[in-house]
């Protein structure tokens, strides 16, 4: 892993010499904290504006349109400079990193934008799912994890079945955790089944309930253990070969037997016992009176 780091590095310092170079900066780069998918009208939000050396001015836009700078203070710039920007208004923000120099300000690229989404509510969970194989829980036993954006003051999950959107299990979260896992025995039947999970959390001091997710499904034919699929593929593609080499090492048996025969059934010049040969080329056995070209016929055998 250290050598990997080292040269991922020294690649990223190249391109920012690169950059610096061909006169611009390394290109800047925007996160938005809180991490949520949707924000409640009143919500505190915070773009950050990660900017490379050298850098005096961090400058931000929203839909396109001037929203706000920063003068930083000269001095020294060892890598990077962050700075934080209040939001307010949903839309799509970028921002730019500037340096002053002979007097002139830099033109850069700007960062890559982020959306914001204000409203009424919150982002819908993500819901997937996975066979349990840990010593634990038995091979029966599915586990189905859901996550949302929860806030700081907690709130909890709850998996449903549909189509009643029938009630199944509620976990209490704090703040920090942002999924949970459900443990679903599918060798009970009554257990099969489409599955969507919801959270609950405070905003504001006031409940939001999300909507629902997509659904996942179980079944006892569908739910495989995914290692034994790959064993029993593994297997199977092992046979395959094993089969292939027999047929191929069959095939160069054979013909290494063919050509032996063929070797030892060859007339060698001058004849043998119990025969002669003609003026013409070919050979008579004195025991049996048909003549046969054998100069002919092995000729076209080989």
């Amino acid at each position: 892993m250290f050598p990997v780091s080292v040269l991922l590095w020294i690649l990223e310092v190249g391109e920012l010499v690169r950059d610096v170079e061909a006169g611009g900066l390394q290109k800047p780069v925007l996160t938005v904290d809180p991490p949520f998918g949707k924000f409640i009208t009143g919500e505190k939000i915070t773009l950050r504006c990660r900017c490379y050396c050298p850098v005096t001015r961090i400058e931000y836009y929203h839909n396109g349109a001037e929203a706000g700078y920063k003068d930083l203070k000269k001095g020294k710039c060892k890598a990077s400079r962050d700075h934080s920007f209040a939001v307010v208004k949903g839309g799509n923000y970028t921002c730019r990193c500037q340096a002053e120099e002979n007097g002139a300000w830099t033109n850069p690229d700007v960062s890559d934008p982020i959306q914001i989404q204000i409203g009424d509510e919150v982002s819908p969970p993500t819901i997937s799912k996975r066979r349990h194989s840990g010593a634990k829980l038995n091979s029966d036993t599915v586990l189905i994890s859901c996550k949302g954006d929860i806030r700081s003051k907690g709130g909890n999950f709850q998996l449903c079945r549909i189509p009643r959107e029938q009630h199944v299990q509620t976990l209490e979260v704090r703040d920090g955790q942002k999924n949970v896992t459900f443990a679903i025995n599918v060798a009970d039947p009554d257990s099969l089944g489409n599955y969507m999970c919801r959270y609950q959390t405070v905003v504001l001091e006031v409940w939001k309930m999300s909507s629902f997710s997509k659904f996942v499904t179980l079944t006892d034919k569908v739910e495989q253990n995914d290692t034994s699929l790959y064993i029993g593929l593994g297997c199977a593609a092992f046979i395959i070969v094993l089969v292939i080499a027999a047929v191929i090492a069959g095939v160069i048996i054979k013909c290494r037997r063919t050509g032996r025969q063929l070797n030892e059934s060859a007339p060698a010049k001058g004849g043998g016992s119990g025969r002669y040969q003609e003026d013409d080329g070919t050979y008579e056995d004195v025991n049996e009176h048909p003549q046969i070209n054998v100069t002919t016929i092995y000729s076209e055998i080989v």
